[in-house]
């Protein structure tokens, strides 16, 4: 795969991330709405289905479980030829920051974050 490929690649992956991302800060906000209203926990799973159905949880949940599929089907496709260009090579770090969830490896995701910016800020400065 050429860098041109990896860099497409990369930004799609990010992209959707982007986007997965965006609606599991949906689903979050739609089910703390639902999970404060007065009695949900008294609720029968019929009546927070119907809820859930009602409020466009459900969608959510359904989108979310496809995105996270295509997330995980597009990481098996990922460029694993040597980048011999600045730019795929700061892409496949901006990618290892996204994987490396915070609360798992502070360390190593921080250490990827400063990566990732002192290599743009680097690359912007030339």
């Amino acid at each position: 795969m050429s860098d041109d490929q990896n860099l497409i690649w990369h930004r799609n992956w990010l992209a959707l991330d982007d986007q997965h991302n965006r609606y599991l800060d949906a689903w979050c906000e739609l089910n703390g709405r639902l999970e404060r209203q007065p009695g949900w926990f008294a609720l029968t799973d019929a009546e927070k289905e119907a809820a859930q159905n009602a409020s466009g949880l459900s969608e959510l949940e359904a989108l979310l479980r496809i995105l996270h599929r295509r997330l995980v089907r597009s990481l098996r496709k990922m460029p694993t030829s040597p980048s011999r260009d600045f730019d795929a090579v700061l892409a496949n770090l901006r990618v290892a920051e996204r994987l490396s969830p915070p609360e798992e490896h502070a360390v190593v995701h921080g250490i990827l974050k400063r990566v990732v910016r002192d290599l743009d800020a680097i690359r912007r400065a030339s």
